[in-house]
């Protein structure tokens, strides 16, 4: 089963987990699909839309509960966020 189809079937997740999760898989994709992607806040946040900083650390906390991420942030304003796609 494709992770799309896991992610959608996940009654865990609302609109937020699955945007936060298309951003981190097209990421994922133009970087080769190699293993770990780096991210920041800020262009993750352009790019899902999500305009509070509470909701996206809120939803990405919940990714990483639920097992779909693994979330390395770096509390450095110029290093970028690592994160590594779980379910493939």
């Amino acid at each position: 089963m494709s992770a799309q189809r896991t992610w959608v079937r996940d009654k865990r997740l609302n609109i937020y987990h699955l945007i936060l999760l298309l951003t981190i898989f097209n990421r994922w994709k133009a970087e080769n699909e190699r293993g770990n992607i780096t991210i920041s806040r800020r262009q993750m946040m352009k790019a899902t839309l999500i305009a509070s900083i509470t909701t996206y650390h809120k939803y990405m906390n919940d990714l990483v509960q639920f097992g779909y991420i693994i979330y390395q942030p770096s509390y450095h304003p110029r290093n970028a966020t690592v994160v590594r796609l779980v379910v493939i």
